[in-house]
């Protein structure tokens, strides 16, 4: 019996190693929170890092400098955009490795881990206006090779940002096409940026960064409309002009 025991353990280390952890994180992490696996083999993996306030980007681990393996921020692109949780980012220890192979990872909520990176930004922005904040989404294809121009600039730009695969949300993709033909933008290719409800098709650079500071489209107040002015009534006549 301890035997078959301890054989059952084996197999299951040994198990798939592309499933997820889902264990609570020690960094605040609410509930579960599942974790990236990351082992030097597993596919579709994109870290990054920052060397000098300049962001990096690689898709392999022998693509990163050993200085900073140590903390790597790590996104598993086998998960549809539309389903992962952008209030949360995920940390791998390149130098810690267990018996199965596979690296260290825990999560972290974004807030806390930009606050932590950039303590006077925060607190600037948290005396700002919640008002104030800027929506950004951008919508894509899974094939798109500007796309994944654009998802390397928004991590070296710092923007969060949210992404829909039209593709898969055909939702998404109509109401898309809607907002177009209302502000008289090309929705028929990617990436297009909608940026507090204003739309920006392709990747530009300039483009998206003038968008960021336009007001909401959507939140800002209409403007008054003007009544029509009935037509004045035509004055009675006194009955003593009146002629019989």
């Amino acid at each position: 019996m301890i035997l078959g025991i301890g054989v059952f353990m084996v197999s299951c280390d040994e198990s798939d190693t592309r499933k997820a952890d889902t264990k609570p994180s020690s960094d605040g992490a609410a509930g579960k929170v599942t974790t990236p696996v990351v082992t030097d083999s597993t596919p579709k993996l994109l870290f990054s890092w920052f060397e000098e306030n300049t962001a990096k980007t690689a898709v392999s681990i022998d693509e990163i400098p050993d200085n900073v393996k140590k903390e790597v921020r790590v996104q598993d692109l086998s998960i549809p955009p539309e389903k992962r949780d952008p209030s949360w980012i995920f940390l791998a220890d390149l130098t810690l490795k267990n018996a199965a192979g596979r690296y260290a990872v825990r999560a972290v909520e974004r807030d806390k881990y930009e606050a932590k990176r950039h303590p006077a930004q925060t607190q600037t922005a948290q005396k700002a206006d919640n008002s104030s904040q800027v929506s950004v989404v951008m919508y894509s294809t899974p094939h798109c090779p500007h796309c994944k121009r654009a998802r390397r600039w928004l991590l070296e730009q710092k923007i969060q940002y949210k992404e829909v695969n039209v593709e898969e949300n055909e939702q998404a993709a109509a109401a898309l096409a809607q907002k177009g033909l209302a502000q008289g933008a090309p929705t028929s290719g990617v990436p297009m940026f909608e940026i507090n409800g204003h739309l920006v098709p392709g990747f530009d650079p300039t483009a998206i960064k003038n968008a960021l500071s336009l007001p909401p489209l959507y939140n800002s107040p209409a403007p008054p409309r003007t009544q029509p002015v009935p037509p004045a009534s035509p004055s009675p006549i006194p009955p003593s002009s009146v002629t019989i």
